[in-house]
């Protein structure tokens, strides 16, 4: 059981180590929020903690060996931009990220892998007022803390 910070945060720094996104302390562009969706800017990921998968119990210890699922969810002002932002990060899930150590404050995390259980599902339009796209991504990761 991971202690410090959930799965979808620790994937969500995974993505912003890559460059692929960024934090959004910054103020540039694309950036990546973890269980909390503000109003804008327009264009931005999310990620949530969501249902994994169970693999199996360590008999002596009584560990569970999971897979944390994360659903990541892309907005846009465009469809062409969340499109190509989705696509970016169903590259960097499957190629990309795998034995990858992320340093979140004091705490440190091995992703040993990233499976993904969906391509990328787009949901249409936000509401009517800001038309903007939605896309989902769902995958499940195999995380262990470090320190």
């Amino acid at each position: 059981m991971l202690s410090d910070h959930s799965p979808a945060d620790i994937l969500r720094w995974a993505m912003i180590s890559y460059g692929i996104l960024t934090d959004p302390s910054l103020g540039t562009a694309w950036p990546c929020f973890t269980s909390i969706e503000p109003n804008t800017p327009d264009r931005l990921v999310t990620t949530f903690d969501t249902v994994g998968d169970l693999q199996a119990r360590v008999q002596i210890a009584g560990d569970q060996i999971e897979k944390y699922g994360v659903q990541i969810r892309i907005r846009a002002s465009s469809h062409e931009d969340g499109w190509a932002k989705g696509s970016a990060i169903i590259s960097l899930l499957d190629r990309d990220i795998r034995r990858d150590s992320i340093t979140i404050g004091s705490s440190t995390y091995c992703i040993q892998s990233v499976h993904r259980k969906s391509s990328l599902v787009e949901l249409g339009k936000e509401l009517q007022i800001t038309k903007r796209h939605l896309w989902t991504i769902n995958c499940t990761l195999t995380v262990s803390k470090i320190s």
